[in-house]
């Protein structure tokens, strides 16, 4: 393809076109010449290269480096004539900055000072480019216009070697140029051949990134050369073809329901069975198999639809033949008859024959099978499969889901599909409608759905077969067929006509029933029997009295009983016994009794009335009764106080004077406080604490007797309490003809006492209340413990160690054993103050000390301060109501003395102090004791001097592995200056559960003394366990302070026992903190 001098070949054309013989273009039809087109523009890229010894990507530093540039070439252009150097318009463009040299090939400068600076370069580079344009000179070539942009770049290079783009310090190397190249419009792109622009014909449109020439696709086109896109047909329009060059290609596009081959009128109509839904189609879409429209044009998948063949009377339809083979296939189809058919149609395939009509006759090779459908009703849809089973030679048929005839052909026939077999139907005298036609070549369970519209996925006849049969007399409807029978269910009622129809049905009423269901029945009220105003209500098939209140019966004719109230009852308790309360009395609806369909009473069954409503009387606050160091723990129940009363840690009840167990108040004690509750005393320090050992040898011992007292003397001297010097020892003798002075036994053996005796400094409180709250140990407190612990040690040496009693004098052995042993220990306390298990306490407030007991206060006084030896007299007129009071405030006029009802045990007040003796005796095992106890009482001598009271406890008893038997006598030993009680015990004991017994004791106050014989002693010893388990408790917080101090001695020691254990050897096994266990003291 060639072009005269004024033009050009179009971008990258073939190099040739061939028409064939067909006269067609093989190449495609030869482009248009275009017009001869010069560049618009010539280029000559450069780049100035700064050395920066910081980050070259600080994004600061390059946009100050372009900024700086674009500012010199402002200046160059405005203030020193730049229009006067370039010969036409010059420009820069195109300025960039990035970090790094730039990857472009650089053209070698003449004087080769490029490779020079190559090597020179720092790694951190900040490359400036840009292009340097100039307009192309008319009727100048490619070098005329590179000469001219040369010597402009020349004055670039200048300005770059006197500095004018040096940046903050930044000095550039000599600016670089590229070679030069020229640009082109848009549209077109450079030939360097021919110095010119390459562009494209009409028709045609430029792709710049291929650098080759596009036709214009369908429904655009281009009417004008050199262009870079094409034009887009008016709305509604195409062309027929790419490559489009004129407007007038244009034509307007298909409709939906229309086609065309080229998309652009003249069009054609969908046919029946197709649709188009898009504008411009080549094509129309068919209907799925199956279905179709009722109309031609049809534009939406939504118009192909379900349709029905009428099949007029004696018709014959013959199918195209099958294309492929199978053993097995099923029909499946719907039939309706509008009249009474007695035959509806018969099928033939292979050589199969079905006759539907009132019966089912199917046949193949002379074989024969007949069923009834008379169940069948014309005027009603109904659904037949036909399934045949080549391997079992079996035809089954399913007639509206039920399985009606099941065949099984013998002599071996051939029922399966060839290719070349057809499907025939024959119409009897009477036309019927046909749906849902279906044949299968294998089963499925779709064919067995109830639907007028089957899967025809894979089917090898549809209904839309139907569409292909040249046959004029049948009729393709739009579908009525109707799966479901809405009359079944028998909407129109009994005795009324249903006649189904498609989703529907209609009713025919009859016998004066109307409605769209038959649902309105005539009125049955005409000539009714109801009874009393009854209303008569019509009913579907009768009618119904509604009666009128107060009667019943099918027409009202009987009168209902309703409810009456009976009398009230009586007044119920009252809910309060003051500050108003309720009362509530009941009645019943039983006069008469309602029948089920009576009314129940009005009203309610219950009246509630007021009651009590008098002030209540208010019990006072347990306070007001609070007796020194008590602690109350109280439940308030409605109106009804109860408390329980305790001593605060480090004080205790007197067991002559214990609390009740319980002391309440309320109503059931006209509100006021059943008792007052004893004072607490305070735990005290007692003077002395002695322990007597008194051992028996054989009266052949006393021809030796200063030998063994020496000895004696000699190994108590190496025992705990004594090494500690915690106590003090003597050894004496008795029973040779000498010694102590006590009344002689009545035998002659030689009897060696060892009395230890502690002194402890007298002090009226050891500060328990702080040890308890606070864990901190008074220096009184420390001084007990230790004594204690090393009084225990001391017995655990002496009596855990026979060896400790054999004494060898020049070859003579004296030994003894336990049965042969006496343990006593005493404490003695100073006035105000009772021995209470093993410590003092001082008497409460209330009381008042004599001869060591704390007695209550007489009538007319009081004591309100602790361990006072006389109460308090009232003032002159004054009174006490009460014994044991407490305060002056007790004090009233003109008051009577009256016996209290009081928690405090009254004690045995005269004018001489009792010794009290106490015996007892008892066999302990496992978890019982039984313990007999006889009291009596004495008077003893009572002197001027400080009396100090003693309690002695005698230990004796015949020991026996783990048993000991102790036998006791009770003595009271009366000197000028004390009252000592002694108490002897005798016990076999392995636990702790006590049954006690005691006879009456005759004294001067008969009351006093019952208490003293059934509370004091059984609650001495009980208070005794007490003090004892009190007492290991605080030693065992103080075990750091006690192991710190004895931490050497402690280690030393094999057992720790307990005074009165019961074990002979005293194998305890001893606490961490090296005090007895807590069941021992």
């Amino acid at each position: 393809m060639g072009c005269n001098d004024r033009y050009q070949t179009p971008l990258k054309p073939p190099s040739e076109f061939v028409c064939n013989d067909e006269q067609e273009w093989i190449n495609g039809m030869p482009p248009n010449c275009t017009s001869r087109r010069n560049p618009n523009l010539s280029v000559k890229p450069g780049e100035l290269i700064y050395f920066y010894s910081g980050d070259c990507s600080d994004t600061t530093v390059q946009q100050g480096i372009k900024e700086h540039f674009i500012t010199v070439m402002e200046d160059l252009a405005y203030n020193r004539n730049w229009s006067n150097i370039c010969p036409t318009f010059c420009n820069i463009s195109d300025v960039t900055v990035t970090c790094g040299p730039t990857t472009g090939r650089r053209r070698r400068d003449s004087d080769g000072s490029y490779f020079k600076r190559l090597f020179t370069r720092s790694t951190n580079e900040i490359t400036l480019t840009f292009s340097l344009t100039m307009k192309w000179i008319e009727g100048g070539d490619y070098w005329a216009n590179d000469d001219e942009i040369v010597a402009v770049s020349e004055i670039l290079k200048e300005m770059s070697t006197n500095g004018d783009f040096i940046y903050n310090g930044l000095s550039p190397a000599t600016v670089v140029f590229s070679y030069s190249s020229f640009r082109c419009e848009e549209g077109s792109v450079p030939n360097y051949f021919t110095e010119t622009c390459f562009g494209c014909a009409p028709g045609t449109y430029l792709l710049k990134a291929a650098e080759e020439c596009k036709e214009c696709a369908i429904g655009y086109y281009q009417d004008e050369e050199y262009q870079a896109s094409c034009k887009q047909c008016p709305t509604g329009m195409s062309t027929e073809d790419v490559g489009s060059s004129s407007l007038a290609d244009c034509k307007d596009i298909c409709q939906p329901g229309t086609y065309s081959n080229t998309r652009v009128v003249p069009c054609s109509i969908c046919a029946i069975g197709e649709y188009q839904s898009l504008k411009g189609s080549s094509t129309c879409l068919k209907c799925t198999k199956g279905k179709f429209t009722s109309t031609l044009g049809a534009t939406d998948v939504t118009d192909c639809k379900d349709f029905d063949v009428m099949i007029p009377e004696d018709t014959h339809i013959s199918f195209s033949p099958v294309t492929t083979s199978s053993d097995d296939f099923s029909i499946s189809f719907w039939l309706f008859c509008p009249e009474n058919c007695n035959s509806f149609i018969t099928l033939k395939i292979k050589e199969f024959t079905f006759d539907v009509g009132k019966t089912l006759t199917v046949s193949h090779s002379g074989e024969n099978d007949i069923k009834s459908l008379d169940e069948f009703k014309s005027k009603t849809w109904i659904k037949i499969i036909l399934a045949w089973t080549q391997s079992k030679t079996e035809l089954k048929v399913h007639v509206n889901d039920e399985m009606l005839l099941t065949k099984v052909f013998s002599g071996g026939i051939d029922g399966s599909l060839a290719v070349g077999d057809k499907l025939e139907m024959f119409s009897s005298a009477h036309k019927i409608y046909l749906s849902g036609l279906v044949l299968h070549t294998h089963f499925t369970s779709d064919i067995y759905t109830r639907t007028c519209s089957p899967v025809t996925t894979d089917a090898v006849y549809t209904m839309s077969d139907f569409l292909t049969i040249d046959n004029s007399d049948i009729e393709l409807l739009e579908s009525k067929c109707d799966e479901i029978n809405e009359c079944f269910s028998n909407p129109c009622g009994d005795g009324n006509i249903c006649y189904n129809k498609k989703n529907g049905y209609n009713c025919t009423c009859l016998n004066g029933y109307r409605g769209s269901n038959c649902q309105t029945p005539p009125d049955f009220c005409i000539g009714n029997n109801c009874t009393n105003g009854a209303n008569c209500e019509s009913q579907q098939t009768n009618y119904t009295c509604q009666c009128a209140s107060g009667y019943k019966g099918p027409f009202c004719e009987k009168e209902i009983v309703n409810g009456g109230w009976s009398s009230y009852s009586a007044w119920s308790e009252c809910s309060k016994s003051c500050e108003g309360g309720t009362r509530s009395r009941l009645r019943f609806c039983d006069s008469p009794a309602p029948e089920p369909e009576g009314q129940f009473c009005i009203g309610s069954d219950t009246d509630v009335g007021n009651c009590n409503t008098d002030s209540c009387p208010v019990c006072k606050p347990y306070y007001e009764i609070k007796q020194f160091k008590n602690e109350f723990n109280c439940t308030i129940i409605n109106d009804h106080i109860s408390c329980t009363v305790t001593c605060k840690n480090g004080y205790v009840f007197l067991p002559e004077h214990p609390p009740k167990e319980i002391y309440e108040c309320g109503n059931n004690t006209n509100f006021v406080w059943s008792y007052t509750p004893p004072a607490c005393a305070p735990i005290g320090l007692p003077i002395h604490l002695q322990t007597k050992y008194a051992i028996n040898y054989d009266s052949s011992a006393c021809t030796h007797e200063d030998e063994i007292t020496n000895e004696m003397t000699s190994r108590v001297q190496g025992l705990s309490c004594v090494e500690s010097a915690t106590c003090q020892v003597s050894v004496d003798t008795n029973g040779c003809g000498g010694g102590l002075g006590r009344r002689r036994r009545s035998t002659s053996e030689l009897e060696v006492i060892v009395t230890f005796t502690s002194t402890l400094d007298e002090s009226n409180d050891m500060d328990m209340e702080a040890f308890y709250a606070s864990k901190i140990v008074s220096q009184e407190l420390a001084e007990l413990i230790n004594i204690y612990i090393n009084q225990v040690t001391t017995a655990q040496q002496m009596i855990n160690n026979t060896d400790f009693y054999t004494i060898d004098v020049n070859g003579d052995v004296y030994t003894t054993n336990f049965s042969n042993i006496n343990l006593t220990s005493s404490v003695s306390c100073s006035p105000g103050k009772v021995e209470y298990q093993a410590v003092c306490v001082a008497c409460p407030t209330g009381t008042y000390w004599s001869d060591g007991f704390c007695i209550l206060c007489p009538v007319g006084t009081y004591q309100n301060e602790t361990g006072q030896q006389r109460c308090e007299a009232c003032p002159n007129g004054y009174t006490t109501l009460y014994r044991s009071s407490r305060n002056v405030s007790d004090c009233s006029e003109n008051s009577t003395a009256i016996t209290p009802t009081s928690s405090s045990t009254n004690t045995v007040t005269t004018s001489s102090t009792p010794t009290t003796t106490s015996t007892f005796s008892g066999t302990s095992k496992e978890n019982s004791t039984a313990i007999t106890s006889t009291s009596s009482s004495t008077n003893p001598v009572t002197t001027s001097s400080t009396p100090t009271t003693t309690t002695t406890f005698t230990f004796s008893g015949t020991s026996n592995e783990n048993n000991i038997a102790i036998t006791s006598n009770t003595e009271t030993v009366t000197t000028s200056s004390t009252s000592t009680t002694t108490s002897t015990f005798s016990a076999t004991s392995n636990s702790a559960s006590y049954v006690s017994t005691s006879p009456d004791v005759k004294g001067e106050d008969e009351e006093d003394i019952s208490v003293l014989k059934t509370v004091i002693i059984p609650a001495t010893v009980t208070l005794l366990v007490v003090t004892i388990v009190v007492t290991s408790v605080a030693l065992f917080k103080y075990r750091k302070h006690v192991r710190r101090i004895h931490r050497h001695k402690l280690t030393k020691r094999q057992s720790i026992g307990s005074l009165n254990t019961v074990y002979p050897t005293l194998s305890v096994k001893p606490d961490v903190c090296g005090l007895p266990p807590v069941s021992t003291c």
